[in-house]
């Protein structure tokens, strides 16, 4: 295990300087744009650095590989986990926050079959590649209607998948949309996505029960979370577009974004796309969020999204990690 990031609390006086704060320590393995231990991009990460330097919690991050985890975390060596999966049982040694991001795995095929399939019924028989990180979970050990390939890495799924080794693949749909954007940036035909996620999940920061505080950390971990979700920080730091929740107490959600955020689309199909943060339903006329400012309407809140203006990004995937892959499609 490397250690990657210390995070220091602005907070301290000169008075404090000599006295040790205990970092929180969390554990986590190696997840493509969401968490990394070679300098890419690392949403999740990005998130809960950013809550704990909000919260002025000095935290320290250790990535490693997933059969250290365990081990890291039953031992005490380690505060908590980066990345809870929901689709785990969880422990009754831990505390858990809320969930910190949806896990939506969408079925995807190079074949366009896949867009009237809406539960692994429907695919009786076929071969589907997934991440061990899922597939060892009590959710999927139990789904007996395909026949899983199990494989170490996402890199390993998309492998399977280009050499056609399997028909279909099973991944969070933000991945699924990084590793589009390299197909399209290669001028190759982009995977075919199902209509609805067939497992529908979420992250959560975990903390040892007996860790001090560990309870007023996870409650003001949540707050600012959900502040980051109202404020337009969520979207730029996962760039999302769009996102839906309730923000408001009214029940229903509200769009929200930032106008640092990079927009495709500038017009109302965009919203089509938002990640649903929470289970609250988007009324007939919603209101929208950007950077914290509301507004009533939609033509409205993209005045504010395109006073700046952004290069369209790149995939957050490594291009010259997946050049094979996208030769032999």
């Amino acid at each position: 295990m490397r250690k990657l990031k210390v995070i220091s609390p602005f907070f301290l006086s000169l008075l404090l300087a000599c006295i040790h704060v205990h970092a929180t320590t969390l554990i986590g393995t190696e997840y493509p744009t969401m968490v990394d231990r070679k300098g890419d991009v690392s949403r999740y990460e990005a998130l809960i650095i950013e809550a704990f330097r909000r919260m002025d919690t000095p935290l320290s991050i250790d990535v490693t590989r997933p059969a250290f985890v365990g081990s890291a975390l039953t031992g005490k060596r380690v505060d908590g986990e980066l990345m809870f999966l929901d689709m785990n049982e969880k422990d009754s040694d831990f505390l858990y926050s809320t969930p910190y991001a949806p896990v939506n795995l969408y079925l995807a095929s190079r074949h366009n079959d896949v867009t009237e399939v809406g539960a692994f019924y429907h695919i009786e028989g076929a071969r589907v590649a997934t991440e061990n990180r899922f597939a060892n979970t009590a959710t999927l050990r139990v789904e007996k209607d395909v026949k899983w390939s199990r494989n170490p890495a996402s890199y390993d799924v998309f492998k399977q998948i280009g050499d056609e080794r399997a028909q279909y693949i099973l991944a969070d749909k933000l991945l699924l949309q990084e590793f589009n954007l390299l197909l399209h940036r290669s001028n190759r035909t982009p995977l075919f996505l199902s209509p609805v996620p067939l497992v529908k999940s979420s992250m959560r920061l975990s903390l040892r029960r007996d860790i001090q505080g560990a309870e007023t950390i996870l409650e003001s971990f949540n707050s600012h979370i959900a502040n980051m979700q109202r404020d337009g920080t969520y979207n730029l730091l996962m760039a999302l577009p769009w996102i839906t929740k309730d923000i408001d107490g009214d029940g229903f959600a509200e769009f929200i974004t930032s106008a640092s955020v990079h927009h495709n689309e500038l017009d109302m199909s965009a919203l089509r796309h938002a990640l649903a943060i929470d289970n609250s339903v988007v009324p007939e006329t919603p209101r929208f969020y950007v950077d914290g400012q509301a507004f009533d309407r939609f033509d409205e809140a993209l005045d504010a999204v395109t006073k700046k203006s952004y290069t369209p990004r790149e995939s957050f995937l490594d291009e010259a990690r997946y050049k094979q892959i996208m030769r032999n499609w």
